[in-house]
């Protein structure tokens, strides 16, 4: 769990949803353009950066992860406000799609633009 500013609170319990964060050699270490690694870092107090992946989830008994939602679902291109749905629901749609979200990308220009 995260407090109001994105700093660390605590790991959230067994079915607790809560924000996912992750850390390993495989996340990349951060955007080209430091204005947009703003917020995207979260310290837990054992020395390493996790990343913020916006998403929203729990951990079963079981230890397996489940997604339940986005932290922000809103892509905000140019002052438009766009629902990730109006993209996902038509990839979803589609015969060779089992999996689809759509995400902000920032961009200098536009503010974010979506990709899925």
């Amino acid at each position: 769990m995260l407090d109001a500013h994105g700093r660390y609170l605590r790991d959230c319990e067994t079915d607790e949803t809560g924000l996912l964060v992750i850390s390993g050699p495989n996340v990349f270490a951060g955007y080209a353009q430091p204005e947009h690694n703003e917020g995207i870092w979260v310290e837990l107090g054992d020395g390493k950066r996790w990343f913020n992946t916006g998403d929203l989830g729990r951990r079963d008994a079981d230890g397996y992860f489940w997604l339940t939602g986005r932290k922000k679902d809103l892509i905000i291109r140019g002052g438009h406000n766009i629902d990730p749905a109006t993209i996902e629901e038509p990839l979803h749609r589609h015969t060779a799609v089992q999996v689809a979200a759509a995400i902000g990308r920032p961009d200098a220009h536009a503010g974010e633009l979506p990709i899925a």
